[in-house]
């Protein structure tokens, strides 16, 4: 009996380590997989009702009209200082695979000439007045086919923003929505603009327009470094984009929620609690370790009230040329930029820690709204390919009423490591608690209990005293009833 005791104890403690080690081991596995930042992607398209023309960010490749330039100084259509201010107002044009830098001479001429007719004190409204005015380059717009007229159609431009890809319009109707698709549905916009507003030596072609979609155009702050995949419209070309709506939520951050409907509530309070400012919050760290500002500082919107101090930064700073820019600026206006969000920041950077900061206090979009699809490229009727001028067309039309939902996640998020932990433990002590109660069992058939003989107390039976046994009364007759009775007989 002793020895079934000490191998049951033994038994015992090996299968309660044996079941601890397996559910750690088991566990460890998801919890490396969650450290090793793994993430998964998950699918889903939904039904909508209706569907909005989204907002266009118009961005003309050649922003300044020959008028425009002249209305300040002649001296600025010269080629040198042409090619700088495209440069200096589009930071992007030195990203193309087909760039070739200018002579350092010609450049300096051209930075020389601008800076003496654009000065700071009135440089955002004399670049405002270098551009085109709206109907200069808007023909007309259609949808559903109703023909809208370039003043009507210029009814809807919303504001100018400056951006990472050059100097742009927001356009955005929101009446235009369809609840169907079909040709009969499309929306279309036409651009012209005279040769004579733009030709010189330098620019002997139109460069094009480039237009990006957009879900909504009320935050400037965002749409000055998360525009992407632009449509580029060539001269006397249209283009034809099949678009469906597609929303991608990262949930991998932790202020962005659980679900997309968490996603969009975190933007939407960001934005009213004045959390977006993450490319002013990195301009004012430029400011500090290049001593200059980039021209995008001068050109943003924003209430001077509530940025007195980047406002005070910027007055007290000179605007970055175009070599400044690139050799310290652009480095911490690229960290805004979407495809650098999950970057890690150089940490030689100069001012590594101010940048982290910004990083940290600023929320960058939980949730982005794209419009992918098929892009057909045609060429326009004849009566637009016989003209000198630029003209181009974008054609817009939903190919499905179904919105993708795409939602990025950590695999396994905290809620899925702590169930699988969970089920670990009751997998692997249940399996502890069965094999116990096998040996247990086992044990009892091999090895049975011994029977003794025991002298057991005899249990008294108690009696009721409501209900007593009755007495039993023995009466014997009389010498005088005998003899009463022998006389009888």
């Amino acid at each position: 009996m002793w020895l079934r005791g000490i191998f049951g104890g033994v038994f015992f403690i090996f299968l309660l380590c044996s079941c601890t080690a397996l559910f750690v081991l088991h566990s460890l596995y998801f919890i490396f997989r969650t450290a090793s930042q793994t993430e998964k992607t998950e699918t889903k398209t939904v039904h909508d009702d209706q569907l909005f023309i989204p907002a266009l960010i118009i961005c003309n490749r050649m922003p300044f009209s020959q008028d425009g330039l002249n209305n300040v100084n002649v001296n600025l259509r010269q080629d040198s200082a042409l090619r700088y201010l495209l440069e200096w107002t589009n930071p992007s044009l030195r990203e193309a695979a087909d760039y070739t830098p200018p002579a350092a001479d010609f450049m300096n001429q051209g930075q020389n000439t601008v800076l003496q007719y654009i000065t700071q004190s009135t440089r955002n409204q004399t670049i405002q007045n270098m551009q085109y005015q709206c109907q200069s380059v808007i023909n007309s717009c259609s949808y559903q086919g109703i023909q809208l007229s370039s003043f009507d159609c210029c009814r809807n431009l919303l504001s100018l923003i400056p951006s990472v890809n050059g100097l742009c319009w927001v356009w955005r109707d929101s009446t235009m929505w369809q609840n169907s698709t079909g040709i009969n549905r499309q929306f279309s916009i036409t651009f012209q603009m005279t040769r004579n507003s733009w030709f010189s030596t330098f620019v002997p072609t139109h460069p094009g327009v480039d237009v990006y979609l957009r879900e909504d155009g009320s935050d400037v702050m965002r749409m000055a470094t998360e525009l992407e995949n632009p449509i580029r419209l060539q001269d006397k070309r249209g283009v034809r984009l099949q678009m469906r709506k597609t929303k991608k939520a990262d949930i991998r951050r932790t202020s962005c929620g659980y679900a997309l409907g968490d996603a969009r509530r975190s933007d939407v309070h960001a934005f009213k609690n004045n959390h977006t400012n993450y490319l002013m919050c990195n301009m004012m760290v430029a400011m500090r370790y290049c001593n200059c500002h980039p021209l995008m500082a001068e050109l943003l919107h924003y209430d001077p009230s509530s940025f007195r101090d980047f406002l005070l930064r910027v007055s007290q700073t000179n605007v970055c040329s175009v070599d400044a820019y690139d050799n310290c600026a652009r480095r911490y206006i690229d960290l805004t930029r979407v495809e650098n969000w999950d970057e890690d920041i150089p940490k030689d950077l100069p001012g590594y820690e101010d940048a982290k900061r910004c990083r940290n206090d600023n929320q960058r979009s939980c949730l982005i709204t794209s419009y992918p699809g098929t892009i057909e490229g045609y060429d326009l009727p004849e009566e637009y390919r016989t003209t000198q001028d630029y003209v181009s067309r974008l054609v817009l039309e939903y190919s499905t009423m179904r919105t993708t939902e795409i939602l990025v996640s950590k695999d396994p998020n905290i809620y899925e490591l702590l169930s699988f932990i969970g089920y670990n433990m009751a997998l692997w002590f249940t399996v502890g608690h069965i094999l116990w109660s096998m040996f247990w069992y086992a044990t009892g058939l091999c090895c049975p209990k011994r029977t003794t003989n025991r002298i057991m107390p005899i249990v008294s039976r108690k009696r009721s005293v409501s209900s007593p046994e009755p007495i039993i009364v023995e009466h014997r007759p009389s010498q005088s009833e005998e003899a009463g009775n022998a006389g009888e007989t």
